[in-house]
């Protein structure tokens, strides 16, 4: 997960500088970050060829906690409608 969320860190830095750089000229930046979405994502996730067995555990803990949230998660359609009124509105929030 580390790398994960390190790289969701860097999208959110990303973001939040370019609006600041791209504003002035009536662009802004924005980030539509939806929660947990009922997706393929948890049967789609790349595995690792030779998991380290020290992570088992751990990744079953994971696995279970994605599955769940996957199946729990909000309809792909209310996030689709969230995404396009946040890209078209005209005073958008950052978040």
């Amino acid at each position: 997960m580390a790398a994960y969320a390190a790289t969701k860190h860097a999208v959110e830095g990303y973001s939040e500088s370019l609006d600041h750089e791209v504003r002035e000229h009536g662009v802004r930046g924005l980030l539509v970050e939806p929660a947990n979405t009922t997706t393929g994502f948890d049967a789609n996730m790349v595995r690792a060829d030779t998991p380290l067995p020290i992570y088992a555990q751990q990744r079953r803990t994971f696995d279970d906690i994605i599955a769940a949230a996957m199946k729990d998660g909000d309809d792909p359609v209310a996030v689709g409608k969230t995404t396009v009124a946040a890209a078209t509105d005209p005073k958008p929030k950052l978040r």
